[in-house]
């Protein structure tokens, strides 16, 4: 059934006398209590008012309970949102792309900061190897060096200090493998008084008392020159070269640029004229 508007009735008229005893003010609410009783009907939840019904703000229809006679609303229907299958495909192509862009970035992060360490180490190791031949040479006195060799070794003394060395042998620290080019020692510096007597082991792990190896493992004495340019002058050159031979070029000079791994390869060659002082 529908909704009729009220109109006044006594008992209307009893609560304004009720009202009216509490003054001027009191008769003004009252006034206002009945006019917004018999012109508006709203629903408690959202304000709407019963067809038929003029008002100053609106004029909406609602729904009336045929059995309970009061005013309820008809609940609307909720659109669920969501993604189609060719957006999730997009998403995820991009997803995949931004993914394998920065994991390329972090490889060749990873890759420029393993070559630096490998660069340091082995210009440091040449770096020693010809300053300690530079200082022999300048301050040690005795006839000048000359290289000589015996076997697979080669050597030259300064005074009483002795370099042995084998050229193009990686040092190891486990068992070498010969197929692979491996040692135990490349460059070694110990005193002898006699040049050519006693050279030290190179094949044997433990050096005897007072030996030392100028080299750090996995590197190898590649290329090493030393020339009496007259007038107490020599030149000095000493080529070190870090990494195995798989990431070596054929000739085991210089890295090899078509294989991976060369971030572990890297060569320092050093060359510098000395004048013996002494």
């Amino acid at each position: 059934m529908i909704l009729r508007p009220l109109r006044h009735s006594k008992q209307n008229k009893q609560s304004l006398s009720f009202f009216g005893a509490f003054g001027a003010k009191s008769r003004f609410f009252a006034a206002m209590l009945v006019h917004r009783t018999d012109r508006t009907a709203y629903s408690a939840s959202r304000k709407e008012i019963v067809p038929g019904i003029q008002t100053q703000r609106s004029q909406v229809p609602i729904f009336v309970n045929s059995t309970k006679e009061t005013p309820f609303i008809q609940p609307i229907a909720r659109q669920e949102a969501g993604f189609t299958i060719a957006e999730l495909m997009i998403a995820t192509a991009v997803f995949a792309v931004v993914l394998l862009i920065v994991s390329f970035g972090i490889l060749q992060i990873s890759r420029t900061y393993y070559k630096g360490i490998t660069s340091n180490k082995t210009q440091e190791a040449a770096r020693s190897i010809i300053d300690d031949i530079s200082r022999s040479i300048q301050f040690g006195g005795g006839t000048p060096p000359a290289v000589q060799t015996q076997g697979t070794i080669s050597y030259f003394c300064v005074a009483t200090t002795r370099y042995s060395y084998i050229v193009g042998t990686q040092v190891v620290d486990s068992a070498p493998a010969v197929s692979a080019h491996q040692g135990y020692h490349g460059i070694v510096r110990d005193t002898a008084s006699n040049c050519s007597a006693n050279l030290p082991n190179l094949a044997v792990q433990n050096l005897a008392a007072g030996a030392t190896e100028l080299l750090s493992v996995n590197m190898r004495l590649a290329a090493f020159q030393l020339n009496n340019l007259g007038n107490n002058l020599f030149n000095i050159q000493v080529k070190v070269i870090s990494g195995d031979d798989d990431v070596l070029d054929t000739t085991r000079s210089k890295c090899s640029s078509a294989r991976a791994g060369t971030q572990f390869c890297s060569v320092s060659d050093l060359n510098t004229v000395v004048q013996k002082r002494i």
